[in-house]
């Protein structure tokens, strides 16, 4: 059989997460089957971690997983029928280009030992859709890039703060908490970091106060208090004299 189908996609979170939705279409246009899924790629096992649902069609819950190939990406699913059979999934993307690329689903009843072509399509970008072209230009998120002495001491510090990391290496290193991320750039000059600093919006200001202040990084004159800009504050030094304020609106 051959359908016609959509498949659309939005990102989400500052473009760390993607959600998308593929609808096969009956002729006269209507969607007869949609699957959901959302995704975000995942430092921690270094794959794509996903969940998909159906929305027009009984679903049955999957474990889905995503990686890059040397020709495309990927994905992988393992699922248990109403009547407690497993079976695997995998869908390969390839000849991935900027307006169009291949897609094929193949299964497998007996834990992958032999697999069965199910599906595939050609995907063409929609006219007038070029996303790169139509979508306004949009700010998402700024990433302060702070100077380091050290940068494996750097990274320490802020785990003690809650941060992990999300990168490390010689001169260069990333680390987030919430959403937030700092970055880290090798530096040989130790007036730099001492005149450099980066601000950070939080909420529960008064409990990350009282965190740094076990840890004894309180600025001298950065105690929590409020400011006639209309925001609480307060200010911590990391290893190298960058200056760290942490604020929250008053009241």
């Amino acid at each position: 059989l051959t359908y016609k189908a959509s498949w659309s996609a939005q990102s989400l979170n500052g473009g760390r997460m993607v959600m998308d939705d593929f609808q096969a279409l009956a002729p006269n246009g209507d969607a007869i089957s949609s699957f959901v899924t959302l995704r975000t790629y995942s430092e921690a096992t270094k794959r794509w971690e996903m969940a998909g649902l159906q929305a027009l069609q009984p679903s049955i819950p999957a474990q889905w997983h995503g990686v890059a190939t040397d020709d495309g990406m990927l994905l992988h699913a393992l699922a248990t029928l109403p009547d407690g059979q497993r079976v695997h999934t995998r869908i390969r993307f390839f000849d991935i280009a900027p307006e169009s690329f291949s897609w094929e689903s193949s299964a497998s009843f007996d834990a992958g030992q032999t697999w069965r072509k199910t599906a595939s399509l050609q995907a063409r970008r929609k006219a007038g859709t070029d996303a790169r072209a139509a979508a306004p230009a949009r700010l998402v998120s700024a990433i302060p890039k702070l100077a380091s002495l050290d940068i494996e001491r750097s990274l320490a510090f802020f785990e003690k703060l809650g941060f992990r990391r999300r990168g490390s290496y010689p001169d260069y290193g990333m680390i987030e908490r919430d959403g937030v991320q700092i970055h880290f750039w090798l530096c040989t000059d130790a007036r730099i970091p001492r005149e450099t600093g980066c601000r950070i919006a939080v909420q529960g200001i008064e409990t990350m106060f009282e965190a740094c202040s076990e840890l004894g990084i309180i600025h001298p004159n950065g105690t929590l208090e409020g400011k006639p800009w209309g925001v609480a504050e307060f200010s911590v030094l990391d290893p190298d004299g960058n200056l760290i304020t942490f604020q929250q609106p008053a009241n």
